[in-house]
Formats: C-alpha cells, sequence, structure tokens
C-alpha cells in the first residue's frame, strides 16, 4: 500500500520521513517592544500573526529578558537571552511566548514569519 499522510505541519510518506513546513509565502512582520519587569507576549501588534510559523526574539538592549510559555514567567523561572543574543522558535499561532527583564525597560526585537 503506498500513499502520503498529511497534517498542518509535515507530509509523511510511505517511509515515514518526513517533510517540515518552512515559510515561503513572504508574509512576515517586525516591530521592536520594550520588555519591562511584567510578563509581555512576544508578538508584532495586538494579535499573533496568523498562520505563524516562527517566532525570533533578539535581546538589543542592555540587560538580560527572560522567556518562558505563560504569562506567570519570572526572572527565576524563566530561560535567559542575554544581551545581543537571538532566539528562534517554530512556534505556531496557538503557541504564546512570553517575556520579562529584570530591570528597565529592554529594546527587543520581534519577527513573525507565516
Amino acid at each position: 500500500m503506498s500513499g502520503i499522510l498529511t497534517d498542518a505541519n509535515k507530509t509523511y510518506n510511505d517511509d515515514q520521513s518526513a517533510t517540515a513546513d518552512i515559510i515561503n509565502d513572504g508574509v512576515g512582520v517586525q516591530t521592536n517592544l520594550n520588555v519591562g519587569t511584567s510578563a509581555v507576549e512576544a508578538r508584532v501588534g495586538g494579535a499573533r500573526l496568523e498562520g505563524r510559523k516562527s517566532l525570533t526574539v533578539f535581546n538589543n538592549g542592555n540587560g538580560t529578558i527572560y522567556w518562558g510559555y505563560t504569562n506567570a514567567v519570572t526572572t527565576s523561572t524563566g530561560t535567559p537571552i542575554f544581551k545581543n543574543q537571538q532566539v528562534e522558535f517554530s512556534v505556531g499561532d496557538g503557541q504564546a511566548i512570553y517575556l520579562i527583564a529584570g530591570g528597565a525597560t529592554n529594546d527587543t526585537r520581534i519577527t513573525e514569519g507565516a
């Protein structure tokens, strides 16, 4: 029996090898986001980019910022992103990423791609 199974993110052939979904529609947005001592969602604008497949966070500030999957992230529980460090997430529009800093407002650059 031969065939191809598909889901929203991957295509599987009979040998179960997968082809990853990629950004190829030319849809992307970017912004700067000030991250302070209250958790803020990493997104461009008022809502996540529809059909988002990637999210990039670049710490353009002088302090360390921290990320987590909920708005309960803290500087103690989050994963650090140091000054001049970039983190890329393969994440859809159904998953939020939150950021927080330990002190004054940190300049952060956000991109989303679909």
